[in-house]
């Protein structure tokens, strides 16, 4: 008896960098949601006395995250691309460049981090809270969101053709 009956890992590896950009895309809408509530207007003044050693745990806890959840999708997606059919690959290639891209907006958010965690405009933490948070939404609609459809479609022709 084949153990493909009961679980196929070929399955699971063409289905894994989807499940890793869910992962990554639940993390960066988490991150969306809990943090812009400290930009609204009942919170807004009292948060700036704390926002940066919260920001520093925040940041130092959810770094070895986002990057090992973004270059698991990045290193599947090539490895699926590599060894999966011509039709599925297309869309784990543009998945695995779209994990990466996200990268690329580091210069744009680490100057806003940096600024929060050191209280770099003493005690208007929150200003820079608005503009990480400005470019973490670019970032998630543009590159995030669209690598987590990529995976999608990958999948939707990987599986049924394995």
């Amino acid at each position: 008896m084949s153990s493909k009956l009961f679980f196929d890992p070929m399955t699971l590896f063409r289905v894994a960098p989807l499940v890793t950009a869910s992962f990554s895309v639940c993390f960066s809408w988490d991150q969306q949601f809990f943090l812009q509530n400290f930009l609204h207007p009942t919170t807004r003044s009292k948060i700036d006395g704390i926002l940066p050693a919260y920001f520093d745990t925040f940041f130092r806890t959810g770094l070895p995250r986002i990057l090992v959840l973004f270059t698991t999708s990045t290193a599947l997606g090539i490895a699926n691309a590599v060894t999966g059919k011509p039709n599925t690959s297309r869309f784990y290639v543009a998945g695995a460049v779209l994990s990466a891209a996200h990268y690329l907006f580091v210069p744009w958010v680490m100057y806003p981090i940096r600024a929060i965690v050191h209280d770099e405009n003493d005690g208007r933490s929150s200003e820079d809270l608005e503009k990480w948070l400005g470019v973490h939404t670019i970032r998630t609609l543009l590159v995030d969101v669209p690598a987590w459809a990529c995976f999608f479609l990958a999948i939707l022709g990987a599986v049924r053709a394995v």
